[in-house]
């Protein structure tokens, strides 16, 4: 997958932060193909392998966002989550996001428990949780859609593997 057109405006690291995934994706059109990806109409489509990002535009909330890959294609939709999403995502984080209590009891035999510890100072890092997202792509959630929705539009963006590798950012 062409990472590499992906650069990053701050010149503190050597790699492309969140907000640079988001900037570079929001400039394709929905549906558009360019350099090896599309942009996907939006959560409620996402499947397997797929990208989700968003910006962190608040200041009270450290880091520029977070990028995440789409684990499964089961989306977990409907009553009682309305208008939410629940993928489950595979990214690194600095606290694990699976289902909180009040989501477990209602999913029964499909919730999932993140793969990172619960042991403070030992669940950071890759792994797998489920974070809920705005059916309108305008919010997520971190373990629960009823618990604190963060409102920051939210994108999606499919790699698509082609015989011709298309020239990188020109």
């Amino acid at each position: 997958m062409p990472f590499a057109c992906i650069k990053g405006e701050n010149t503190d690291v050597p790699y492309p932060r969140s907000k640079d995934y988001f900037r570079h994706f929001e400039r394709y059109q929905k549906g558009e193909i360019r350099h090896g990806w599309m942009r996907v109409d939006g959560v409620a489509q996402a499947t397997l392998g797929d990208l989700v990002v968003y910006e962190n535009t608040h200041s009270e909330i450290p880091g520029t966002g977070h990028v995440m890959f789409v684990y499964s294609d089961l989306l977990v939709t409907g009553e009682p989550f309305n208008d939410s999403v629940g993928i489950t995502v595979f990214d690194s984080a600095v606290k694990p996001h699976g289902d909180r209590q009040d989501v477990a009891q209602i999913l029964g035999k499909h919730k999932i428990r993140d793969s990172r510890s619960n042991t403070p100072g030992q669940n950071q890092g890759v792994g797998v949780g489920r974070m809920w997202f705005g059916n309108n792509n305008d919010y997520y959630c971190w373990s629960s859609p009823f618990g604190r929705r963060h409102h920051q539009k939210i994108i999606v963006a499919r790699p698509l593997f082609t015989q011709q590798p298309e020239s990188c950012c020109s």
